[in-house]
């Protein structure tokens, strides 16, 4: 689960960087990016079965009604938890694009740290609510 969204912050940043300097590994790099939903759900399958793997998939390639998904399935998940790490998120990515774009490179690089913190932290909550939801499978 941490390698899965660590993966999830680094290609975005990759994202980011080849779009703000048109580098030649754009496409290969946003297809890379939009294979971790995927990766997500393959690794939720197990856990929640195939409708709800493939929701998440959507979900994250979305991000937008997630966190009410994931207290959905998951009595251990908060969804104003998840909303806020969610949110959070989305704003260090945004901030982390616009730094890159002023030339900002350190502050991006530091944006990036923290993104790559609070994707763990992420991940360490989905992991937790999974062993609680699950105890007998681990």
């Amino acid at each position: 689960m941490r390698e899965l969204w660590e993966q999830h912050g680094t290609w975005t940043r990759m994202a980011i960087m080849s779009i703000v300097f048109e580098l030649r590994d754009e496409q290969a790099t946003l297809r890379r990016l939009l294979q971790n939903p995927a990766d997500f759900a393959d690794a939720l399958l197990p856990f929640y079965g195939k409708r709800n793997a493939r929701e998440f998939d959507r979900l994250l390639t979305d991000h937008l009604v997630i966190a009410a998904f994931l207290a959905r399935i998951n009595p251990f998940w908060s969804e104003r938890r998840w909303r806020e790490m969610l949110f959070e998120h989305l704003r260090q990515v945004t901030q982390e694009a616009i730094t890159m774009l002023q030339g900002q490179y350190e502050r991006s690089v530091r944006t990036y740290d923290a993104i790559e913190t609070q994707s763990l932290g992420m991940a360490d909550e989905m992991w937790r609510g999974i062993v609680r939801q699950f105890p007998r499978r681990f």
